[in-house]
């Protein structure tokens, strides 16, 4: 049986159960209980399940691209390419999924940076490819951010949704694209860590919030956090993510233009965002941010599902892929970036105003 904690609220301390969370879930009793178990699905449910799935991926995406090298130089390059690929899109989609909280481990050891920056450096990263420099893991730890991570990978592997033969690629470049996935695996590994249950995890600084955690020393502060990575997704999302490609004109600015993975991208962040707030993640029957809105302001919660419901629509609405869409689609792209500042807005002036006049210790 695996262990799970189980937090109930109490006056001074937290009571562990160690059972499966489906064989004893009784449902909070009071405002105090609830946000207790808030914390805990988000840490549970949500966080450290979702950082699980990205290492799962990403030991796949690795093994993935290390057969299609082997295959490589013994003239195989089907179906070994076509999985690297479909790696590479499960990795980053499975990525994207933590866009609402990308903080603790991630941010203290910028792994956003090292594993997802973007733009990237493409004359670099020709050159570097076209050199006798190394390539080997540590090699690439030492890389500029700008030609080390996901989108590197992304346009070797992919080069324009797979223009290129894969036949064609160096053994320079196979060794890079090997060791680039060994080392976002690497990465992935020690964010998994970071989240993994267990004392002195980030997990545990997480759940027990205002009761010796050092990170959080009330539970409004956790609370901002949570709320915190729900607006900064948002502008992410209408400010560089759609912002940059709409303002220029130009889709080679949409992030995984390569793989033509950028609409995926999108709407995996934003399903990030509602993840936080309903605590739910992939099935899962936890508490989030929307119970404890609903039970002391329905109208909040009302307005933010319809601001989430805006959004969703908004995307749906752009039926033309995005990289076409930002040129000749102007005002639905348009239409889902407002939506967007509109939900944020919200999240930052009223959603903020709740946990600050609520959530009091």
């Amino acid at each position: 049986m695996k262990r799970k904690l189980l937090l109930f609220a109490a006056a001074t301390s937290l009571i562990a159960i160690s059972c499966k969370k489906e064989e004893l879930n009784p449902k909070p009793e009071g405002f105090g209980e609830l946000k207790t178990r808030v914390i805990y699905d988000f840490a549970d449910d949500v966080a450290s399940k979702t950082y699980t799935d990205i290492n799962n991926a990403a030991l796949k995406l690795y093994t993935s691209v290390k057969t299609f090298e082997i295959g490589s130089y013994d003239g195989q390059y089907e179906p070994n390419i076509t999985n690297a690929r479909a790696a590479w899109r499960n990795m980053h989609n499975a990525w994207e999924l933590s866009e609402a909280f990308q903080y603790g481990p991630v941010a203290g050891g910028k792994y956003n940076e090292k594993v997802d920056t973007w733009p990237i450096d493409i004359a670099g990263i020709e050159g570097l490819l076209a050199g006798g420099s190394g390539l080997e893991g540590k090699d690439i730890e030492n890389l500029p951010n700008i030609q080390r991570g996901m989108h590197e990978l992304e346009y070797v592997l992919f080069v324009r949704n797979g223009q290129r033969d894969a036949s064609r690629l160096s053994g320079r470049e196979l060794v890079y694209v090997v060791n680039l996935s060994k080392d976002i695996q690497n990465n992935c590994q020690a964010i998994q860590n970071g989240w993994a249950e267990g004392a002195g995890n980030y997990y545990s600084e997480i759940v027990y919030t205002s009761k010796g955690s050092k990170a959080f020393a009330t539970n409004k502060d956790f609370f901002l956090q949570m709320v915190g990575g729900m607006s900064a997704a948002c502008s992410n999302l209408s400010g560089q993510s759609l912002g940059m490609a709409y303002v220029a004109s130009d889709s080679n600015l949409l992030e995984s233009t390569y793989s033509n993975n950028s609409y995926t991208d999108m709407r995996n962040n934003f399903a990030s965002i509602m993840n936080v707030y309903t605590g739910r993640f992939k099935g899962s029957e936890g508490y989030g941010l929307k119970d404890l809105v609903k039970d002391k302001a329905s109208d909040l919660d009302g307005k933010l599902q319809t601001r989430m419901t805006a959004v969703d629509s908004a995307f749906a609405a752009i039926k033309a892929p995005l990289d076409s869409a930002v040129i000749y689609k102007r005002p639905d792209v348009k239409k889902a970036m407002d939506a967007l500042d509109s939900l944020n807005a919200t999240i930052n002036n009223d959603l903020v105003k709740f946990v600050t006049d609520y959530i009091t210790d």
